[in-house]
């Protein structure tokens, strides 16, 4: 069944959906019935008839918060949240030496926006979700193939590792609210922003390295908000092919961590573990 045919009638926040990827998700959920408000420094640049549009600085509490009150207001309830605003590094953590042989300071803003701004978002999102009736949803983050494997742009990297570790963290755990976590991890994507570097689509497709349409990538966000037995996965798209990550992580952590005991955990080893979790969570209920 297309994801399209499960989200008839949901309701959804999409940030940075004024543009790229978020744009893409932003029409695809529309058309296939969902209500969504965009929150976004910019209105869209390719505006259609449905999505509600917010002015949000996604690096702002506050901004965020009074994005997510307006879709409860204009909604009654909010099912589906895709963080996605965000911005690539600016390449200041090469930068060496200032004339009088100081290191250079890097500015972060990066994290600020496509970590911490994705980070509002998903707690935002599991309070409302947790508080509305029924409770639950879904929230579908976008991360990166750079969060699994990154060779540059070290400061974009530590933001959508940031992004992962978040979704493993809370996965085991949001389903006492019926929230699910998930995350697409885009390669190249060709949007605006991607040609601004002008040879950069050309040459990659010159070579053979696929580059993915914004609609390839929206789809595997709306599969993840549409499949209810999706939770804690990271669904890679590049080009037109898709693939399932975290499932790869889990067969191969043993090789990766060596002998934790945590594998293999007798009763008592996991009631001690157990209490130790449960005395950092919150309260189930609200």
């Amino acid at each position: 069944m297309p994801p399209g045919d499960k989200l008839q009638g949901k309701t959804a926040i999409v940030t940075g959906g004024s543009s790229g990827i978020g744009q893409g998700i932003v029409h695809y959920l529309t058309k296939a019935g969902v209500k969504v408000l965009i929150g976004d420094i910019q209105p869209s640049t390719e505006p259609i008839d449905g999505p509600i549009y917010q002015k949000c600085d996604a690096g702002s509490w506050s901004s965020q918060l009074a994005l997510f009150r307006r879709a409860e207001k204009e909604f009654g309830r909010i099912d589906i949240v895709v963080p996605n605003a965000g911005f690539g590094d600016r390449g200041d953590f090469f930068d060496h030496k200032h004339e009088n042989g100081d290191p250079v300071e890097p500015e972060f803003s990066c994290l600020k926006v496509t970590l911490i701004g994705q980070m509002y978002s998903v707690k935002l999102g599991m309070h409302f979700m947790r508080k509305q009736q029924p409770q639950g949803g879904v929230i579908v983050s976008t991360v990166s193939r750079s969060g699994y494997d990154c060779q540059s742009i070290p400061v974009y990297a530590v933001s959508k590792h940031g992004m992962i570790g978040l979704m493993r963290g809370l996965r085991n755990h949001t389903p006492t609210w019926n929230i699910r976590v998930n995350s697409i991890a885009p390669h190249v994507t060709d949007t605006a922003a991607v040609r601004s570097v002008s040879w950069l689509v050309p040459d990659l497709q010159r070579v053979g390295i696929p580059v993915s349409t914004v609609e390839e990538t929206a789809r595997a966000a709306a599969f993840l908000a549409a499949n209810d037995s999706y939770n804690g996965c990271t669904i890679s798209i590049m080009g037109s092919e898709y693939r399932e990550l975290e499932s790869g992580v889990e067969r191969h952590k043993r090789d990766v961590m060596g002998n934790d005991p945590r594998f293999d955990m007798t009763e008592e080893q996991q009631q001690v573990m157990g209490k130790c979790i449960d005395n950092r969570l919150p309260h189930a209920t609200h």
